[in-house]
């Protein structure tokens, strides 16, 4: 540290790295002093944006400098376990973008890599942060809606301008792993149990598109899925990023049904109402929270040893579990897969 400032390296370049940068710069209490992309005007164009001094193309050239104490980690989920090592190698603490890595095999050679240090790992799953989420929970636990549950999520768009998000060699494995991979989360947090088993229908819509036609493996794009937790609750979601490009359908659905009523939005970033019977409303809120700022907060009390990691490896290990669940269902045809965790 350096006046009593966490010492900040950004790898990786993209909106999710500006969003570190951003909220590490607004705690007050880090400064961004290096960046790291292979694109060099990128990596420049945020280091200038937020005074860092030190720009690099290389991860290993930053990561390993002794004025580093914290890595933020935003490249794509493949390359998540070859940083994570060499970080956790260097003693320095991280924050990882989500999913935490493509494959199981790389998530558990971090987990075994973090194990033998001291250093403080926290998964950037926002969605756990903030007053709206936290009030959502709160009456999921008190059965304000009943139980059983049923956890909806519908969303369409566009191929992804970055196309990295649908390869399945070394990107982030399309929608089911890179996007769906916070509801995982979610869903998992809010039950307080695990789940279970899951069944999956889908396509690669986008196979034949040319934009991604490099890719040799193109991940699915397009699925729906019915996904079971231990507290005996269901998910069921659809989800598409294989539409033309400027084909975008208008908004998302995502609410929460139980046997008294219904919970909309299901993820909320600031408000919510629960629907009663007779045509009854309770809203919750309005909140206002920069979920990003909080997470980013979180981890640093936890580098502090002041509270416990609130997102673990341990936790996005089990919604890449999810993942590979619904990839092994999708190649059965829908078939029902118990998720190994």
């Amino acid at each position: 540290m350096a006046n009593d400032k966490f010492r900040v390296c950004i790898v990786g370049t993209g909106a999710r790295g500006n969003a570190h940068a951003k909220a590490w710069t607004a705690s007050g209490e880090a400064e961004v002093i290096a960046v790291v992309d292979v694109l060099e005007d990128r990596a420049q164009e945020l280091a200038a944006a937020y005074g860092a001094p030190h720009v690099f193309t290389d991860y290993r050239d930053a990561v390993g400098r002794d004025d580093i104490d914290v890595v933020s980690i935003c490249t794509p989920a493949f390359y998540h376990e070859e940083v994570t090592i060499f970080a956790a190698e260097h003693g320095k603490h991280m924050l990882s973008e989500k999913p935490i890595a493509m494959r199981l095999d790389q998530a558990d050679r971090m987990i075994d890599a973090l194990k033998s240090t001291d250093v403080t790992y926290v998964v950037n799953y926002q969605s756990r942060f903030g007053d709206a989420p936290a009030a959502v929970r709160q009456c999921v636990r008190d059965h304000a809606l009943g139980s059983p549950l049923m956890f909806r999520m519908h969303s369409a768009t566009h191929i992804r301008p970055k196309l990295a998000m649908h390869d399945m060699d070394r990107g982030n494995g399309g929608p089911l792993n890179d996007f769906m991979t916070h509801y995982y989360d979610y869903w998992r947090w809010l039950t307080g149990t695990d789940p279970v088993r899951v069944s999956a229908h889908g396509f690669t819509f986008a196979k034949d598109r040319p934009e991604i036609a490099h890719f040799a493996n193109k991940a699915p794009d397009t699925a729906t899925v019915a996904l079971e937790y231990g507290s005996g609750d269901l998910a069921a979601f659809s989800i598409s990023w294989g539409l033309p490009p400027g084909v975008q359908p208008p908004g998302r659905m995502d609410d929460i049904l139980g046997p008294k009523g219904a919970l909309a939005p299901g993820r909320p970033s600031n408000g919510f109402k629960i629907l009663r019977e007779g045509g009854a409303v309770e809203e919750f809120g309005p909140y206002t929270a920069d979920t990003q700022l909080l997470l980013t907060q979180h981890t640093i009390r936890a580098i502090r040893g002041e509270e416990p990691v609130e997102t673990s490896a341990a936790d996005a290990r089990i919604a890449l579990a999810v993942t590979w669940a619904i990839y092994e269902s999708l190649e059965k045809n829908g078939d029902s897969v118990d998720i190994v965790l």
